[in-house]
């Protein structure tokens, strides 16, 4: 990710990130039960999975290099049982609506 090599950038997403997790927690919290789990909410729940990993990444290697932290936790993620089976539906949905068009 050729982002990931500007520090100005990074440091914006980390503070973004950090800052917000709590928030986006409470948020997810309050909305989840009224939410049926379609596939924009499974992206989103995976959105809000990767925020509080990192926010956790970040305040246990608070000295680890910020393009580091991200593609540790972005790997991570992507390791997960649960996201890629996320990503297969999404992307078999997506082949689905392409070969009803």
């Amino acid at each position: 990710m050729e982002w990931t090599k500007d520090i100005h950038t990074l440091l914006a997403f980390d503070t973004w990130i950090v800052n917000q997790s709590h928030d986006l927690s409470e948020f997810m919290g309050h909305i989840m039960p009224q939410l049926d789990k379609n596939d924009s909410v499974l992206l989103f729940m995976t959105f809000g999975k990767f925020s509080h990993m990192y926010e956790r990444h970040r305040k246990a290697n608070a000295t680890e290099d910020l393009a580091l932290s991200l593609h540790r936790v972005m790997n991570t993620l992507m390791e997960e049982e649960t996201t890629r089976i996320l990503f297969a539906r999404l992307a078999q949905n997506a082949a689905n609506g392409v070969v009803k068009q």
